[in-house]
């Protein structure tokens, strides 16, 4: 189900949006409830994700390899854990418990959402094995990473870009 009013992705049960607060009207019986909002984009193409929303994301599908994620999604929430991690690395010095228990929590979160934006851009999770290469798989995968969304459905599903 998309807002009416900013196309955000929503779940069924939502009332309002997660994103812009608009109201959201249950879907009546006998409607398309996948069905986006009518929006300014002539591209078909939904608003990017706010990085508050990405992070959203990020802490909620903290452990979903599946589906797909946006460029914003992804890059909103990389920024933010940067931050954070280089905050961290300003108050506390290398390998104090706290920062050891930051890169734990992050671990995780991070394999899915690179997983779920490889999917966006239709390659599997053994492209992160790339990475394994110095500095050319390193860039294999940043472009990787980087590449527009492909905008049909494939096999990890529909387009959260497009509609």
């Amino acid at each position: 189900m998309f807002c009416p009013k900013c196309g955000n992705i929503l779940l069924d049960t939502d009332k309002f949006c997660t994103s812009c607060g608009a109201p959201v009207q249950p879907a009546q019986e006998g409607t398309r409830v996948n069905t986006p909002c009518q929006h300014p984009h002539k591209t078909g193409e939904l608003p990017a994700v706010t990085p508050g929303e990405a992070v959203r994301l990020y802490v909620s599908r903290y452990a979903d390899f599946s589906g797909r994620s946006r460029r914003s999604e992804y890059w909103g929430a990389q920024l933010v854990v940067w931050i954070i991690s280089a905050a961290l690395g300003m108050l506390f010095k290398e390998g104090s418990l706290l920062l050891s228990l930051w890169s734990l929590a992050i671990l995780v979160p991070n394999l899915s959402s690179m997983v779920r934006r490889l999917h966006d851009v239709g390659r599997s999770w053994t492209w992160m094995l790339w990475n394994l290469l110095p500095i050319v798989g390193q860039i294999i995968v940043l472009v990787a990473i980087c590449t527009d969304s492909v905008p049909e459905a494939n096999q990890w599903g529909e387009s959260p870009k497009y509609h």
